[in-house]
């Protein structure tokens, strides 16, 4: 929140390019690969055909009440640590289902499903759109 005031940015914006910065950072501790990076921070990836599911979510307990801000938040780590590892046939997206976490990753060349409504999508993340109130994003019910 300091920083969001400091900067004049969305208390979101800041928290998804945080969570993108942290994400990029864990995937440098190692020389890993996405499975094992997943299954180290607590997510139980399963392969389902070319997908990774997300058997656990490590944020569920805070989810419950702040989904969408936590969601949100969640997918940029993903999309950081993906950047991190320099891993380029997966794309993280929201794809919320019981039973596992909020993200899932998609191989990269996979469809990306159905266009974003009118008002878009800045940030060019699947399955986010932008929260008019704020500028932040939210999970779309696409």
């Amino acid at each position: 929140m300091e920083e969001s005031e400091a900067v004049g940015e969305p208390v979101r914006a800041v928290l998804h390019r945080k969570a993108h910065d942290l994400g990029a950072q864990l995937a440098g501790e190692g020389d890993t690969g996405v499975f094992d990076l997943l299954e180290r921070y607590g997510f139980e990836p399963r392969g389902v055909g070319e997908a990774i599911v997300l058997g656990n979510c490590p944020f569920h307990a805070l989810a419950r009440d702040h989904t969408e801000t936590v969601c949100g938040m969640n997918l940029h780590l993903l999309r950081g640590a993906l950047e991190g590892l320099g891993e380029n046939s997966f794309r993280a997206c929201l794809a919320p289902s019981p039973g596992h976490c909020c993200v899932r990753l998609e191989p990269a060349s996979s469809p990306l499903g159905p266009p974003a409504p009118a008002r878009g999508n800045p940030d060019g993340a699947p399955g986010v759109l932008p929260d008019e109130r704020d500028g932040s994003t939210r999970p779309s019910t696409m």
